[in-house]
């Protein structure tokens, strides 16, 4: 009985800790890079969290955040731009865009699904083939990668 108690209990947390693993427990691992920049009256912060295994990427995911600091219409400006931008990629696969407008501040979601997405996109967004070539590049941009 004693065995059959420690079996299940064994194979309880061997399921449970695969459970919450998830990507994280084969191998893949997720580094963030983020830059701040001041633009006039805007402030831009992006944080790209990239997900790979090995050198390949899985996953990109972007959030750019403006911040306006004046009453003018910088932000409206840039909504309709981000808007028109989201329309004109509606029917890329692998591409989601998600724009979230709130006072004084615009927040941009962008999620790639590397291996659906197009050449066009990875062109479009300066996504490289391989990770490490990637991360080379965020960090020439003045990104600060952990």
């Amino acid at each position: 009985m004693k065995k059959i108690k420690l079996i299940l209990l064994l194979l309880t947390l061997t399921a449970v800790t695969g459970c919450l693993l998830k990507e994280e427990g084969k191998g893949y691992l997720t580094k963030t890079c983020s830059l701040s920049e001041n633009l006039d009256n805007i402030i831009k912060n992006e944080e790209i969290n990239i997900t790979h295994k090995d050198d390949d990427m899985t996953l990109i995911t972007i959030k750019r955040t403006y911040l306006d600091s004046s009453d003018d219409k910088m932000l409206s400006i840039l909504k309709d731009s981000i808007l028109s931008e989201k329309q004109s990629l509606k029917n890329e696969k692998g591409l989601t865009i998600e724009v979230i407008d709130k006072d004084n501040s615009l927040e941009i979601n962008y999620s790639f699904d590397y291996n659906n997405i197009s050449e066009n996109v990875k062109q479009l967004y300066k996504i490289d083939n391989k990770y490490h070539i990637q991360i080379k590049y965020l960090k020439e941009q003045g990104y600060i990668c952990k």
